[in-house]
């Protein structure tokens, strides 16, 4: 009876020890790594970094081998929030960007210097990141990969009474007046000659801003991309467009 016992515990500690079949063995060296062997005999990696980030976030980071396999910022309830990054076997890297409320906003790929085309929704920015106080510069924002192969029209909105009157996860985008620029295709710039052709005008928001006091500050806003068409929404609403949402959050230094 004794021995009947004894094969039991055996038994259910093991349970527990390999409770996950893609793991052979499994050891939690401190509260923050996890190291585990999966049915291949490699050694992989879990570390839970506390962030400097917020208080109530981590960086979650895997190692495979040795190699980086992903990394990202996940709240204590499992949301993930800033740049999420994870290489595939091709050693691509695969970037997804994350808002507060754990939104996706841009996404891409990458092979060595290489921005690869054909995976994405992302943009890029162009402007000073120091200027002067009352210097009016240029801020031009150019979308290199649409959620739409054929979308209709792109602009940017922002909040009428200042940038930061935004939210960052943008929860309150319908919450307060907005003003619009669209594109350079419907919308013409003082020194746009002939910079783009068609293709890239309707990529291509451009602006010119100053800021009349000293310090970091902030362009914020929403770059939104439409498709015109007639679509059937989930409670049953016959839409005239649907809209994809990136939020264009940009530091800017102004000094005397």
């Amino acid at each position: 009876m004794k021995l009947y016992l004894i094969l039991i515990f055996l038994i259910l500690t093991s349970c527990k020890k390999n409770s996950n079949k893609d793991f052979l063995d499994s050891e939690k060296i401190n509260d923050s790594i996890l190291l585990q062997i999966d049915n291949a005999g490699a050694e992989n990696l879990v570390i839970d970094y506390p962030s400097k980030q917020k208080d109530s976030f981590k960086l979650k980071v895997r190692y495979r081998n040795g190699i980086l396999l992903d990394s990202s910022y996940i709240t204590d309830s499992g949301v993930r929030t800033g740049k999420h990054y994870r290489y595939n076997k091709d050693s691509i890297l695969f970037i997804h960007e994350f808002l507060a409320n754990g939104t996706l906003n841009q996404y891409w790929s990458i092979k060595g210097n290489d921005t690869l085309g054909g995976y994405g929704n992302h943009y890029n920015i162009f402007t000073k990141d120091t200027v002067k106080v009352n210097e009016l510069f240029k801020f031009q924002i150019i979308l290199r990969l649409s959620y739409e192969k054929n979308f209709s029209s792109l602009f940017f909105v922002y909040a009428e009474n200042g940038f930061e009157l935004l939210n960052e996860d943008m929860s309150n985008l319908r919450d307060i007046d907005l003003d619009t620029i669209y594109n350079l295709y419907q919308d013409e710039f003082d020194d746009n000659d002939n910079i783009f052709d068609d293709y890239w005008s309707k990529r291509a928001i451009m602006f010119r801003h100053e800021f009349q006091t000293v310090g970091d500050k902030i362009i914020r806003g929403v770059l939104v991309e439409r498709k015109d068409s007639t679509f059937i929404s989930a409670d049953g609403d016959k839409l005239s467009f649907l809209e994809r949402y990136l939020l264009v959050n940009k530091s800017i230094h102004v000094i005397e």
